[in-house]
Parts: C-alpha cells; sequence; structure tokens
C-alpha cells in the first residue's frame, strides 16, 4: 500500500506535523524534533512502506512577511531568526527524505502550498476523499495540523500526475 504524506515543518516547539494517508485513514504525528522526523522516515523504509511525501519547504521562498504592527528592531531580528530555523529545517526535511527515500518526495514553496484551510474546508476535504481524521479535533490551534493534511492530499496528487505520465510515454 503507498502512503501519502504532508509534512509542515517548525522549529518551534509543537510546531512540526505530519499527515499520514494510509488507506481511508489520515493520521496527525506531532515531531517534537529533526531527528525524531528523521526516525519516522527510517521507520518506513524499514517497514518497506511505499511513501509519497510532500514537504512545504520556506526554503524556497527568499522574503520575511512582518507584520507592520511590528516597530521594533528586537522583534523583527527575532522574527527574521524564526523564519531562518524554519527555512533550515525545512531544506534539512527535504535533503533527508531526498537522500533516504530517493524518489516520490516533493517539495513546495508556501507560495504553492496555498492559503491556509480552515476546520470547515479541512473536514469537506477529508469527505470529498473518503478519509477519516484521526488525532484531529478542529481546533483553532491545529492549523499545522491542517497544513500537513493539505501537503498529504498535494502528495497523493503528485502521485497520480506521475503514474498518468508514465502512462502516456507508453
Amino acid at each position: 500500500m503507498t502512503y501519502f504524506i504532508g509534512v509542515d515543518p517548525a522549529f518551534r516547539e509543537g510546531g512540526f506535523y505530519v499527515c499520514e494517508i494510509n488507506g481511508s485513514m489520515s493520521c496527525f504525528y506531532l515531531m517534537k524534533s529533526f531527528i525524531e522526523f528523521v526516525k519516522y522516515i527510517d521507520g518506513l523504509i524499514e517497514l518497506n512502506v511505499d511513501a509519497y511525501i510532500c514537504i512545504e519547504n520556506s526554503n524556497e521562498t527568499n522574503h520575511t512577511f512582518i507584520s507592520p504592527k511590528v516597530k521594533s528592531r528586537a522583534g523583527r531580528e527575532k522574527i527574521s531568526r524564526d523564519v531562518g530555523k524554519n527555512q533550515a529545517v525545512s531544506q534539512m526535511s527535504v535533503d533527508y527524505c531526498n537522500y533516504a527515500l530517493g524518489h516520490g518526495v516533493y517539495s513546495v514553496s508556501p507560495a504553492e502550498k496555498g492559503i491556509k484551510w480552515s476546520d470547515l474546508i479541512t473536514k469537506a476535504e477529508a469527505r470529498n476523499h473518503d478519509l477519516e481524521l484521526f488525532n484531529y479535533k478542529g481546533l483553532k490551534s491545529e492549523q499545522d495540523k491542517r497544513d500537513a493534511f493539505k501537503l498529504a492530499l498535494r502528495a497523493k496528487f503528485e502521485f497520480f500526475r506521475a503514474k498518468s505520465a508514465e502512462k502516456g510515454k507508453k
């Protein structure tokens, strides 16, 4: 069976989520560190899981989004440091998956990922794809899970697009 995995990396505590679509189940996993993510990927390899992964890679964006409300130099510097940390962990996640899996890894910029989904849209997309969401309550604080779910669906789309392209070549 093929797993479709969405990865929303973040360096901040409680912000690095993986969504794994396996059949009709969508499960969410908090990665407490980059090393925990590496172990997760290694576990997929050990189980010989066919996985297609879509990772939001903020390193593909060369722009710092700073609210006009942030007036202080210290505030802007902190935001820049946080952006840099996220760019690094995003690129590391993509690089490790490419190294470990060798195929089926899709890196998308935040702009390519698109707008944030609400709980309503997330649940509607789950219904449209006949998926049951596990470890998801629909809370406002679960935006990272929604982002990972959106990316998992993108991994599924990319998988089928690649399969269609292969058939077209035959």
